[in-house]
């Protein structure tokens, strides 16, 4: 049995891959929550773009661009 391990793209831990991510499961759990704020922002807000999600949320426009490229915000 052999163990994929890698190290998180957000805090650099070193942890074993599960799954096709690329964070650890801490940072994955924060992700997941981030993205369930910037959904109900987004119904709430509706119309933004990037730029302004990022400032409303004080979260890194990079993080919300990338999750819009990955159609993750698709609920």
């Amino acid at each position: 049995m052999s163990f994929d391990i890698d190290n998180c793209n957000d805090c650099g831990k070193i942890f074993i891959r599960k799954n096709n991510g690329d964070l650890c499961p801490a940072c994955t759990e924060i992700e997941d929550n981030i993205i369930a704020m910037i959904r109900r922002y987004v119904r709430e807000h509706p119309g933004q773009n990037v730029t302004e999600v990022s400032e409303g949320m004080n979260i890194k426009p990079k993080l919300v661009l990338r999750l819009v490229r990955q159609n993750i915000l698709i609920s």
